[in-house]
């Protein structure tokens, strides 16, 4: 049950659908696997570098907490998350759009540079932010 290139094993290096190995398809724990639960530069797993569809990655999709992730809750430059950076459609982080915090963001309730929030800077139709457009408090607004 030990060894290199082995099809359907528990623990070997290369494999396919094994528990834990490197370079691993549809395993559990391995590096550049598919399917697996925690490994680098996996598809579908729960922990890993660069993996999709998994829970806590690095450039993940549709995961929880991850870098430059797509549809997750908590990743840097991610899709539909909630804290990240250069995210969109998330709660909180920088460069997103239609979030609550965040910077550079649209539609959102606080950050900088935000369009139609609540308080930022730089932002169209917030409440309170500065260089706004029609909005109620703010600094070098328009409309007010």
């Amino acid at each position: 049950m030990s060894s290199e290139e082995d099809v359907g094993n528990v623990s070997d290096e290369e494999d396919i659908g094994n528990v834990s190995d490197e370079e691993d398809v549809g395993g559990v724990s391995g590096e550049e696997g598919f399917g697996n639960v925690s490994g680098e530069e996996d598809i579908e797993n729960v922990s890993g570098e660069e993996d999709v569809g998994n829970v806590s990655d690095h450039e993940d999709v549709g995961n929880v907490s991850d870098e430059e992730d797509v549809g997750g809750v908590s990743i840097e430059e991610g899709f539909g998350n909630v804290s990240g950076e250069e995210d969109v459609g998330n709660v909180s982080g920088e460069e997103d759009v239609g979030n609550v915090s965040g910077e550079e963001d649209v539609c959102n309730v606080s950050g900088e540079e935000d369009v139609g929030d609540v308080s930022g800077e730089e932002d169209v139709g917030s409440a309170s932010c500065e260089e706004d457009v029609g909005n109620l408090s703010g600094e070098d607004d328009l409309g007010v």
